[in-house]
């Protein structure tokens, strides 16, 4: 579950379960001994739950490991929120032969139209995303970047690591073959400037980073610095710093 603010202001959480992600309302607690305040015109419309991914007719098409928020910059002076929201996925590339793990970035705000929906069971070369079609990942799947670790791909990913930076710039995971990645998210979702790095398997101390599904993953502010918590030699609980540097 990963909560973010909406642009009419109230809190939704963004929620994976059985395969597929949702939006849902963050309620307030209920006042008691009277009503709700009015709020204004359309403040006091009730929220509403809805499906990100799949979409109608998807269903089966790809599984939906994990998702994260991806923070937005402010709107400049003077101009208004455009309400776009946006969110990593991780799911299975149903265009890659095996259904390797991918990432994608999908829009989540209510006026989006569901990602893997029911025209990419037919149209497969001319959807694209924000047609109800299949969406293209950025890292992993079908694309070069995809397949096995010893063949140079993305490999297979521990659902639960996946960190993006307050900063909406980086995330980072750690996977089955052990290690612990970083890597920027594209401003244009295409993945053309992905740039992707390992982390070194033992830390400054000569202790071991390993990956795996217990990692901890948490970023700076500026999405410059991770700190990731792991096991040392002895199994005692560590937390290594690790600087990526400033990202563009």
């Amino acid at each position: 579950v990963d909560a973010y603010r909406t642009s009419y202001g109230s809190v939704s959480a963004l929620v994976t379960a059985r395969g597929q992600t949702f939006v849902a309302p963050v309620v307030k607690e209920k006042r008691t001994g009277g009503r709700d305040r009015y709020g204004g015109g359309g403040s006091n419309m009730p929220e509403r739950k809805y499906k990100v991914a799949p979409g109608h007719g998807g269903g089966g098409l790809t599984r939906i490991l994990t998702s994260r928020h991806v923070p937005l910059p402010p709107p400049p002076p003077g101009k208004l929120d455009s309400g776009e929201r946006l969110a990593l996925l991780l799911a299975t590339d149903p265009l890659s032969a095996t259904g390797e793990h991918a990432f994608y970035l999908v829009r989540t705000d209510a006026s989006s139209v569901p990602a893997f929906g029911f025209a990419s069971l037919y149209e497969y070369e001319t959807d694209v995303e924000g047609t109800g079609g299949l969406p293209r990942p950025f890292l992993g799947g079908h694309l070069e970047t995809g397949g096995a670790v010893r063949d140079g791909g993305l490999g297979s990913v521990h659902a639960d690591t996946v960190a993006v930076s307050p900063c909406g710039r980086r995330f980072a995971f750690a996977d089955t073959d052990g290690r612990i990645v970083a890597a920027t998210i594209p401003s244009d979702g295409e993945g053309a400037d992905v740039d992707v790095v390992v982390l070194p398997a033992e830390n400054e101390n000569g202790q071991p980073m390993v990956g795996d599904g217990e990692t901890e993953l948490v970023w700076s502010p500026g999405g410059r610095y991770l700190a990731v918590g792991h096991r040392a030699r002895n199994q005692f609980g560590v937390i290594s710093i690790a600087d990526l540097g400033v990202p563009e």
